[in-house]
């Protein structure tokens, strides 16, 4: 397996960033990534517990459909990269992290002609979690449930947000999912944060309030729709 590997940094002061001012989470750490394809530098706070980051490349059954990966976690979780879409079992215990994702190859619009065309209301009028909000509907509350449905600015970027609480009654585990996207240079950039555990303790009780709080700390060296 051949792995691809992107610079993870503490601080990127060689990059333009947004002229926002940074949102700080309390008991947090500021990491940056360069994204790959001349995509820019992206910035944020994760919790100060997740002190591992690496990298690597997700294959699927077609060259451009592979997309990149960069996870944040605990040094004291096993560390488990999905490497292709045959890889149907996911970790079930012991999840606790932060994945950005984004596909690094090619786009549909060469890159000279980029600067030039406004995506906004292509963006605004994109509903990324409108299949997640259906398929709430069938499902008991006390299993699974929405928790958070919102879109954050960052910066001049829209960032749709999308939150869940499931608890599995087999495994008796809960799982924390909140999901969000963007765009940059009309590459989808996402973000999921992630947490299955059998305890209800103050990191459960407040997972999702805590990762949309670091959600909101995303900052991008690159203009909008670029």
């Amino acid at each position: 397996m051949r792995f691809v590997v992107i610079i993870l940094v503490l601080l990127c002061a060689a990059c333009h960033q947004e002229t926002t001012s940074e949102f700080v989470p309390a008991h947090s750490r500021k990491v940056a990534v360069r994204l790959m394809d001349s995509l820019g530098v992206v910035t944020m706070y994760v919790p100060e517990r997740y002190d591992t980051g690496f990298a690597w490349l997700h294959q699927s059954d077609c060259v451009p459909c592979h997309e990149m990966k960069c996870r944040f976690q605990p040094k004291s979780t096993p560390i488990k990269m999905d490497l292709c879409d045959l890889c149907l079992l996911s970790p079930v215990d012991s999840v606790d992290q932060l994945t950005i994702i984004y596909n690094p190859f090619g786009h549909p619009v060469p890159r000279g002609r980029r600067s030039n065309i406004d995506t906004t209301g292509m963006y605004q009028n994109r509903s990324s979690y409108q299949y997640e909000r259906e398929n709430m509907k069938f499902w008991p509350p006390e299993r699974k449930s929405a928790v958070l449905d919102t879109t954050y600015k960052i910066g001049d970027r829209p960032l749709q947000v999308f939150g869940t609480r499931e608890y599995d009654p087999e495994t008796k585990r809960y799982t924390y999912l909140l999901k969000a996207d963007t765009y940059v240079r009309f590459t989808d950039i996402r973000f999921e944060c992630k947490l299955i555990t059998d305890k209800q303790d103050s990191i459960s009780t407040h997972y999702i309030d805590d990762a949309a709080e670091a959600l909101r700390s995303i900052r991008f060296s690159t203009p909008l729709f670029r």
